[in-house]
C-alpha cells in the first residue's frame, strides 16, 4: 500500500523525471541492472535523455500555459478597454442626450415663445383691423343713408331714367348752391359722425375685451343694417331691376307707334295763323287749387288757373285744370321742349345738356319748327339764358331756322350790358318786356310768326324772386311762382289788346314738372302730376274732343298744329294725337306705368334718329379728349423765315398715322404747307415758310391723316394763331407754356386767364408753384372755383367766385374787355376782347387762355388746358422671355385716365430702322394684367421704343405712356412720359 501511494504520488510529481526507473526496481520484473559499464552508460544515456525530452515537454508546457496566460490576460485587457470605451461612449452619449434635452426645452420655450408673441401680435392687428372694420361699415352706412336721404327730401319723385341727367344738372347746372346742400345734409353730418365713432374706439380701446368686442360688434351690425336699409330704400324707390331689365332689353314701342310727320298730308288754312307758344319753366297744374283740379290747400297760380279754365285744356265740361304728363325723356328743359314739337323724347346715349356738341339735332326727324318754316312763317325762340345750353339754339335753328334771342342776343343790341347776369342770364320781367317789343314787329310783317319763349325764374331750386315779386305766401318758390302766374296773365292781356290777336293762337305749357326738393312735400302720391296746359284762340278745323283726356307732352305737337287750323291726316303726328279730333291718344290707350316702361327701354329706332356724333370737336374738347400732340417750335430763322417744328406724344387718335401734314395761313391766306417727316422713334419734325412781315398774324395748322378699317380720316391736332414765337407756348404741356409767360413781352402782349367748369384736379406741384410765383394761383382755387387772371404790363388782377365771376374793364390801348368764369357747364366761360365784342375763349373744360397782342390789336393766340382731368397713364414693363430667345414680353398695367378700356395696344419703334413700326394688340389675363409677346429678332434692344395706347368703348386710342429696353437689362423701368396738357 505504501508503494502504491508512493508512486501515485511521485508519478505526477514535476520532478518525476529525475529518477524515471524509480519504481522499476521495485517491480516484480525488474530489470536487472547493468553490469557492464556500456550498460550503465547507455542506461545513463537514456536516462539523461528522458529527462532532457521531460524538461523540454515541461518547458514547452510552460511556454504554452504562459502563452495561454499572456492571452488571457491580452484579451482580459482588451475586454476591458472595450469596457473602458463603452463607458467612455455611453458618457458621451448621455452629454450629447442631455444637450439636446437641453437644446430641445430651449426650443420648446422658443416656440411657446414665439407662439405667445404671435398671439399677442395677432391680437393687436386684430384689434386695430376689427376696429377699422367697425369704423368703415359704420361711417359707410351713415354715410349712404344721409345720401339717400337728401336725394328723396330734394326729389321725391325722382325715378331711376332721370337720376344721371339730375345729378349732371346738380354739379354743372345750378350745382353751387346743390353742392352746398348735399355737404351740409350728408357730408357734414356724415364727418361728426366719423369723429364721434373714431372718439368711441378709442374709449373702447381702454376697456375690458368683452366691452370692447361688444361694443365694435355693435357699430359693425348698425353700419351693416344701415348699408342694407339705405340701399334697399334706394333700389325700391328707383326701381333700379327694372330700369337694369328696362336698358337691357330693347323695345320696338317707338318705332311702331311713331308717325312721321313728313309722310303726313297737312293742310293749313287760307289764312294762316300766328303762333305764340310759351313754355313756363317747371309749371305744373299741381300748384292750383284742390278744387280747381290742382294739388294745394290755397292755389298760387289764380291767373294761370283761370286762363286754362276759361280756354282750351281738355278737360272737357268740368271747369278743373288739366294738363300732359311728363314721360321718360321728357323731365327737363330741353327734353320738354323737344317732346312738345317734335312728339318724341329726347333718348340719346349722350347727356341731354351735351346736345350743343353736335352739328345736327335729330336730323332726319321732321318737327312743328320745320313744318311752320315750309309754311313760310317767321320763327323766334325767345330764353333768358344762353341759348346754346342743352341743344337748344342747335335745335330751333336746324329745325324751323329760328332767330335765337338769347342773353347773348340782347347784349349784342344793347339792350343788356355786357357784365349784367342774374339767375340763369336775366329775368322773366325783362323777357317779358322784351317780347312785346318783338311780337309787335313781327306782326308788322307780312308772313305768319312763330313766336317761342321759354321762361326761367321758376327754374329749381326755390326759384328768382324779382324786383316785382311779392311775399304772400311766406314760400319763396310759392311766391315766384304766383309772380309768373301775374307776368304771364298780364302778357296775355297785353295780346289780346292788339289788333293781331284775333289771328293769333297762344299756346302756355310747362315744359317738365319741378324739380324742387320740397315744393311738392305734401302733395299725394296718388295725385298725377300734369305740366299746365292751355290753348288760348285756338281754330281747330274741327273740335270733337269730349271729357276728360288723358294725355301727354308728346300730344303737344299736333295738338298745336290742329289749333292754328291745320287739317292732319290721321290725326297723329310722332308720338302724339291731336287733342281736338277725339283719337284716343296712345297713354288712353295704355296707362301710365305701361307707357313709362317703353319709353324707359332702351331703342334703336331713337339712336338712328338722333344720328350722334361721338368724335365732334366740341363733345371731345368737352369730354376732355381731343387730339393732340406735344408741338414744339425747335426754331426759327427771321433771315430765311424757316420755322422747324416737332410733335411727339400724340394722343386721341383713333387708328393709324399714314400722313402729317404743317400749313400757315394769315387769315385766310395761305403762306406755305408742308410734310413733317418722321424720325422713326415717335418723333415728326419739319419746316415751314413763314414771312416776317406775317410772324405776328400767322396761323399754323397740323393735320394727322389716320387711317381706321379702310377709312381714311383727317384730323387736327393743332391749331394756335398769333406770333410765331407763341407757338412756342401752344404745345400740350401746361408747365411750359407757363414758363413761356415769364418771358413774354407784356408791354407788348395781355394774357387773358379763365376757368371753365374747374380747374384743380390735374395741377402739378410745380405747375402750382410756377402759378404763385406768376400771381395766379387763384385759378386752382376749390374753395372759389370760378376765377379768372388778367396777366399786363399793369401788374396781375385776379378775380374768384363760387359759382360765376365777371369783371368788365380797359385796356390800356382803350380797348374794352369782359372777361368771366363759370364752375358750372349751364354757363360758359368768355374772353370778350374789342369793340366787336367776340368772345375768343375755346370754352373747353379747364384753364381757356387768350393773348392779345396791344400794338397790332389783333389775337396772338388762343390755348385751353384740360387740368380738371388726369391725363391717361400706365405702368409699363419689358423682360426678356429666356435667355437665348429674341422675345420680350410687355405687360401694362394700372391704365388711368381713360373711358373703359376695351382694348391696348403697343408700338414698337426701332430708332435704328425708321421703316420699322409692329403694332401689336395686348390680351389680358387673369392678374389684370395686358400682356404680350413680340420678337425682336434682328433689332437691338438699346434702339427699341415701346408707345402703348389704350383703346376705349368708343374706338377711340389714348396714349398712356412709353417706355425702351435699357442697356444694363431686360427689364425696364415702370415709367410713363406723358407729361403734356390736355
Amino acid at each position: 500500500m505504501k508503494n502504491r501511494r508512493n508512486r501515485k504520488k511521485t508519478s505526477h510529481s514535476r520532478y518525476a523525471y529525475r529518477n524515471p526507473f524509480l519504481y522499476r526496481v521495485n517491480r516484480k520484473h525488474r530489470i536487472s541492472k547493468a553490469e557492464t559499464p556500456a550498460e550503465i552508460q547507455l542506461q545513463a544515456l537514456e536516462k539523461k535523455g528522458f529527462i532532457a525530452r521531460q524538461k523540454e515537454y515541461h518547458s514547452n508546457e510552460i511556454q504554452l500555459r504562459n502563452a495561454r496566460i499572456e492571452q488571457a490576460v491580452s484579451r482580459q485587457e482588451q475586454s476591458r478597454q472595450e469596457v473602458r470605451n463603452i463607458r467612455q461612449e455611453n458618457r458621451d452619449l448621455k452629454r450629447q442626450l442631455k444637450e439636446s434635452r437641453k437644446s430641445f426645452h430651449q426650443a420648446q420655450k422658443d416656440y411657446k415663445s414665439a407662439r405667445k408673441n404671435a398671439r399677442i401680435a395677432k391680437k393687436k392687428n386684430y384689434g386695430v383691423w376689427t376696429s377699422l372694420l367697425a369704423m368703415v361699415v359704420s361711417v359707410t352706412g351713415i354715410f349712404l343713408a344721409f345720401t339717400v336721404k337728401w336725394l328723396f327730401d330734394t326729389w321725391p319723385k325722382l325715378q331711376m331714367d332721370e337720376l344721371v341727367y339730375q345729378l349732371s344738372v346738380s354739379f354743372q347746372g345750378t350745382g353751387g348752391g346743390m353742392v352746398q346742400k348735399f355737404i351740409s345734409s350728408a357730408l357734414l353730418p356724415t364727418v361728426l359722425c366719423l369723429i364721434m365713432v373714431i372718439i368711441l374706439l378709442c374709449l373702447l380701446a381702454h376697456a375690458g375685451k368683452h366691452v370692447r368686442d361688444i361694443g365694435k360688434s355693435v357699430l359693425t351690425a348698425l353700419g351693416a343694417v344701415a348699408i342694407a336699409i339705405s340701399g334697399t330704400v334706394f333700389c325700391t324707390r328707383m326701381d333700379v331691376m327694372a330700369y337694369l331689365n328696362n336698358q337691357m332689353n330693347g323695345s320696338e314701342f317707338i318705332e311702331k307707334n311713331y308717325v312721321d310727320p313728313s309722310e303726313v298730308e297737312l293742310v293749313f288754312p287760307e289764312e294762316k295763323r300766328n303762333l305764340i307758344m310759351i313754355f313756363l319753366e317747371s309749371m305744373e297744374t299741381t300748384y292750383a287749387s284742390i278744387s280747381d283740379g290742382g294739388a294745394f290747400e290755397n292755389g298760387v297760380i289764380p291767373e294761370l288757373t283761370r286762363l286754362s279754365q276759361e280756354n282750351e285744356n281738355f278737360s272737357g265740361d268740368r271747369k278743373t285744370l288739366n294738363g300732359g304728363v311728363s314721360m321718360p325723356g321728357t323731365t327737363w328743359t330741353m327734353g320738354g321742349l323737344f317732346a312738345a314739337t317734335s312728339g318724341l323724347p329726347l333718348q340719346i346715349d349722350i347727356s341731354g345738356n351735351n346736345m350743343d356738341t353736335q352739328t345736327a339735332f335729330f336730323p332726319s326727324i321732321t318737327t312743328l319748327g320745320d313744318i311752320l318754316n315750309e309754311a313760310g312763317y317767321t320763327s323766334v325762340f325767345e330764353c333768358g339764358s344762353d341759348g346754346v345750353f342743352g341743344g337748344r339754339q342747335l335745335y330751333f335753328s336746324t329745325h324751323g331756322n329760328y332767330e335765337i334771342h338769347d342773353i347773348n342776343y340782347y347784349k349784342s343790341i344793347g339792350l343788356l350790358d355786357e357784365d349784367y347776369y342774374v339767375w340763369w342770364g336775366y329775368e322773366d320781367q325783362k323777357l317779358i318786356s322784351y317780347a312785346k317789343e318783338e311780337l309787335t314787329q313781327l306782326a308788322g310783317q307780312d308772313q305768319p310768326f312763330n313766336y317761342t319763349m321759354l321762361t326761367a325764374d321758376t327754374h329749381f331750386e326755390n326759384g328768382y324772386p324779382c324786383s316785382i315779386c311779392v311775399d304772400e305766401y311766406g314760400d319763396q318758390y310759392a311766391n315766384v311762382m304766383a309772380c309768373s302766374s301775374r307776368q304771364i296773365s298780364e302778357l296775355v292781356s297785353w295780346i289780346q289788346e292788339q289788333d293781331w290777336y284775333e289771328n293769333t293762337t297762344i299756346v302756355i305749357t310747362g315744359d317738365h314738372p319741378t324739380m324742387d326738393s320740397d315744393f311738392c312735400n305734401g302733395v299725394d302720391d296718388d295725385y298725377q302730376r300734369r305740366v299746365y296746359t292751355a290753348y288760348i284762340n285756338a281754330a281747330p278745323a274741327e273740335n270733337n274732343s269730349k271729357g276728360m283726356r288723358s294725355f301727354t307732352t308728346f300730344d303737344t305737337f299736333p295738338t298745336v298744329l290742329s289749333a292754328l287750323g291745320v287739317r292732319i291726316d290721321g290725326n297723329r303726328l310722332g308720338l302724339g294725337t291731336d287733342l281736338f279730333s277725339g283719337v284716343s291718344t296712345l297713354l288712353e290707350r295704355s296707362d301710365v306705368l305701361s307707357f313709362s316702361t317703353e319709353l324707359s327701354k332702351s331703342s334703336d329706332f331713337m339712336k338712328e334718329k338722333a344720328s350722334l356724333e361721338q368724335d365732334t370737336d366740341a363733345l371731345i374738347n368737352r369730354s376732355g379728349i381731343s387730339p393732340g400732340g406735344n408741338v414744339t417750335l425747335v426754331s426759327y430763322d427771321e433771315s430765311s423765315e424757316k420755322a422747324v417744328y416737332s410733335v411727339d406724344d400724340i394722343f386721341y387718335l383713333s387708328g393709324s398715322i399714314q400722313a402729317m401734314r404743317i400749313s400757315t395761313y394769315d387769315g385766310e391766306e395761305l403762306l406755305d404747307e408742308g410734310v413733317l417727316e418722321y424720325d422713326g422713334c415717335g418723333q415728326y419734325t419739319g419746316s415751314i415758310r413763314i414771312p416776317v412781315e406775317h410772324m405776328n398774324t400767322v396761323t399754323v395748322r397740323i393735320d394727322v391723316d389716320v387711317q381706321k378699317d379702310d377709312a381714311i380720316k383727317t384730323v387736327n391736332i393743332f391749331d394756335c394763331t398769333g406770333n410765331v414765337y407763341l407757338t412756342a407756348m401752344q404745345g400740350n404741356s401746361f408747365y411750359e407754356y407757363l414758363r413761356g409767360i415769364e418771358e413774354i413781352d407784356l408791354s407788348h402782349y395781355t394774357i387773358f386767364m379763365t376757368v371753365q367748369s374747374e380747374a384743380a384736379d390735374r395741377i402739378t406741384d410745380r405747375e402750382r408753384d410756377l402759378m404763385q410765383e406768376i400771381g395766379i394761383g387763384n385759378l386752382i382755387s376749390t374753395k372759389k372755383p370760378a376765377a379768372y387772371a388778367i396777366i399786363s404790363e399793369d401788374g396781375v388782377r385776379t378775380g374768384n367766385g363760387m359759382d360765376y365771376v365777371r369783371e368788365n374793364g380797359t385796356l390800356s390801348n382803350g380797348v374794352p374787355y369782359v372777361i368771366s368764369s363759370s364752375a358750372n357747364q349751364e354757363q360758359t366761360s368768355s374772353i370778350i376782347v374789342g369793340y366787336e365784342f367776340d368772345d375768343y375763349s375755346l370754352h373747353n373744360r379747364g384753364i381757356n387762355i387768350v393773348v392779345y397782342d396791344q400794338i397790332n390789336d389783333v389775337i396772338a393766340g388762343q390755348k385751353s388746358f384740360n387740368t380738371a382731368d388726369y391725363a391717361p397713364d400706365c405702368n409699363i414693363a419689358v423682360e426678356k422671355s429666356s435667355l437665348i430667345s429674341s422675345r420680350y414680353t410687355i405687360r401694362v398695367t394700372d391704365i388711368t385716365g381713360a373711358n373703359t378700356v376695351s382694348r391696348v395696344l403697343a408700338r414698337v419703334y426701332d430708332v435704328a430702322d425708321p421703316d420699322y413700326v409692329k403694332e401689336q394688340y395686348l390680351n389680358l389675363n387673369f392678374d389684370h394684367e395686358y400682356e404680350a409677346q413680340i420678337d425682336l429678332a434682328g433689332h437691338r434692344k438699346e434702339d427699341i421704343v415701346i408707345y402703348v395706347y389704350a383703346e376705349d368703348t368708343d374706338f377711340r386710342y389714348h396714349f398712356a405712356g412709353s417706355t425702351e429696353i435699357k442697356k444694363t437689362g431686360s427689364v425696364s423701368a415702370l415709367t410713363s412720359l406723358f407729361r403734356s396738357g390736355i
